[in-house]
């Protein structure tokens, strides 16, 4: 990228790393070559996850899907706009915005195992799309991506359930909120952060048994991968919780552990360069 490029990248990406300090540790961990397209993905896909879930209203997220459809586009040409373009390293022009779509305008889930189901249609489209470089077709995604763009939906969903938005309510399955009597215009209140907080467990519940069955060699050339999901894993079981002196630290740790998980489990090599055992 350019100068220019990098400023523009950096400055969009500020914000992201301030509210979600898990980016900036899958940084410092990322296996060579990782960076900058794992941060510039994993920005892109919490951008697209907000337009389905914590916009205000349908017709903006409708709007802002069909404006990133045509960016994917541009970029695949090298010509996008935006400042994730550059960094995104996209090769083929399919981009995933139409299951985006897709998830907007279908009903609610009916239970649990019915969401489950469409955040692993949404993480199978991405995984595909930011694959197309390297991937034959009809190709089987990377279990380890696939996990990862899981997580950051899930967190996500949340994020925006936590806040009250209306689009995330009306997302969760049915059998939650008829449980609790949740409407979708319910607002932010404690009938919603008690959905947000049961939906939180069954979800992490489900992805840690997904992570439990990917070895650590799974993850080799994806360390920064692997660190970003296990401490998206960790903050969504904690909604709400303010970022303090010792929650960094605390973090930083742990992520240092995952990451050592994958060095230990493979041939140390100039690609696995920079953790140490």
């Amino acid at each position: 990228m350019t100068p220019a490029a990098d400023t523009a990248f950096a400055a969009f990406a500020a914000p992201w790393r301030a509210a979600f300090p898990a980016l900036a540790l899958a940084e410092v961990f990322a296996s060579t070559d990782e960076q900058p397209r794992l941060l510039a993905r994993s920005l892109w896909v919490m951008e697209a996850a907000d337009a389905i879930w914590k916009v205000s209203d349908a017709g903006i997220g409708s709007a802002k899907l069909g404006w990133w459809h045509q960016e994917w586009q541009r970029a695949a040409q090298g010509i996008g706009a935006h400042p994730l373009s550059g960094p995104l390293a996209i090769v083929g022009s399919v981009s995933p915005l139409a299951v985006f779509l897709q998830e907007q305008e279908a009903a609610p889930p009916a239970d649990g195992e019915a969401r489950w189901q469409r955040y692993r249609q949404l993480a199978e489209s991405l995984t595909q799309a930011f694959s197309a470089d390297h991937a034959g077709a009809g190709s089987a995604p990377d279990p380890a991506e696939r996990l990862l763009w899981m997580t950051l939906l899930g967190s996500r969903h949340l994020a925006a359930l936590w806040q009250g938005a209306a689009l995330a309510v009306a997302a969760l399955p049915l059998d939650l909120r008829a449980g609790l009597q949740l409407a979708t215009n319910a607002g932010a209140g404690d009938a919603v952060r008690r959905a947000a907080q049961g939906h939180a467990v069954g979800l992490v519940r489900q992805l840690r048994s997904e992570w439990q069955r990917l070895p650590a060699t799974a993850w080799r050339g994806q360390r920064g991968a692997r660190v970003l999901t296990d401490l998206a894993l960790r903050e969504m079981l904690h909604l709400g919780a303010p970022i303090t002196r010792w929650s960094r630290p605390l973090l930083a740790m742990a992520a240092w552990r995952v990451a050592r998980g994958v060095d230990q489990a493979t041939p140390r090599t100039d690609d696995d360069a920079g953790v140490t055992s």
